[in-house]
């Protein structure tokens, strides 16, 4: 099971004037948010979770033997030298230890990469955004609704993945249907990773 959280849009400005020029825009993936929050794991492609990570008390009245609580989010500022102006957005993916728990019974390694697929699902929404950003036409008169939009529309693409993916594995225990999710997860991070 998961949980998406959503957050962080943030606004940074430095000398930046307000005609309606395009910008330089830079987008770059990062492995932090800036709040150095100890409950956030951000992806970084090397490391899977661990039932370690799971520190929220479970929930006894859930059918589901585990949560993740994952999410996706940016924030950006502009930079400027007088001549040109530079959109500098910064795109993450994390984990929340402090929202994410198992049971007892669902503490295996079974149960662990499905929850891991569901993490590994966020980062795949977290890329599509930044694709999405990085074929975009951003101006000064656009950036902001821009952002927003392109935002909004990888969240939904990334939650109706994490439903499809929970329907069809039934959250795990149609164990065919798990293992061709785990293929397809696994291609399209080996996609990405070639990118």
């Amino acid at each position: 099971m998961y949980k998406i959280t959503v957050l962080f849009i943030s606004l940074f400005v430095i000398s930046v004037s307000a005609n309606a020029q395009q910008y330089a825009v830079t987008v770059n993936y990062v492995t932090t948010d800036g709040s150095h929050n100890p409950s956030y794991i951000f992806y970084d492609g090397k490391r899977n979770l661990t039932w370690g990570d799971f520190k929220a008390p479970p929930c006894n009245d859930c059918i589901e033997a585990a949560l993740t609580n994952s999410g996706m989010g940016f924030n950006f500022a502009f930079s400027s030298d007088g001549r040109a102006t530079t959109l500098i957005i910064n795109v993450f993916c994390y984990f929340d230890k402090s929202q994410s728990w198992v049971k007892p019974i669902g503490h295996n390694d079974y149960v662990l990469r499905h929850e891991q697929d569901h993490y590994d699902i966020t980062y795949i929404g977290t890329m599509h955004f930044i694709q999405a950003v990085r074929a975009a036409n951003i101006t000064a008169s656009n950036y902001n609704g821009l952002l927003t939009k392109l935002y909004q529309e990888s969240v939904t693409s990334m939650k109706d993945m994490q439903d499809q993916y929970d329907n069809e594995t039934d959250h795990s225990l149609i164990k065919d249907k798990q293992e061709a999710w785990n293929e397809k997860i696994d291609a399209e991070l080996a996609v990405l990773k070639n990118n």
